[in-house]
């Protein structure tokens, strides 16, 4: 077998020397690893994910029926980029509560610049 070129920069960083390697862990479910995170601390006030227009709806909805779940409800908000084109769906799919009733509400357009309404 011949090892493939490779662009690994590890090694030549000196980064391998001393370090203690590790293949991670298995994959956690959302709310599994929203539970470790505020296990470890809850000092954020918002959350949401770097790749939030490749995250699935299924777990966009997990993340928000976790952050749904919590007691009080009013610790984190829960940011979800979302386009035009999947903001009604995904809408619809998040879970509500008494304690939280609406849902995502996509701010109005803003009015073209040259108008008196731009905000200033």
């Amino acid at each position: 077998m011949t090892a493939a070129v490779s662009n690994d920069l590890a090694g030549p960083l000196g980064w391998l020397t001393g370090a203690i390697l590790s293949n991670g862990t298995t994959a956690q479910t959302i709310s599994a690893n929203l539970n470790a995170l505020i296990g470890v601390s809850n000092n954020f006030g918002s959350f949401t994910t770097t790749f939030a227009l490749a995250l699935s709806e299924a777990n966009t909805v997990a993340a928000a029926t976790w952050n749904n779940s919590l007691t009080p409800n009013i610790q984190f908000i829960y940011s979800v980029n979302v386009t035009p084109a999947n903001a009604s769906s995904w809408s619809a799919a998040w879970p509500t509560s008494a304690a939280s009733p609406s849902r995502f509400n996509p701010p109005p357009p803003l009015p073209p610049q040259n108008s008196p309404r731009w905000p200033r």
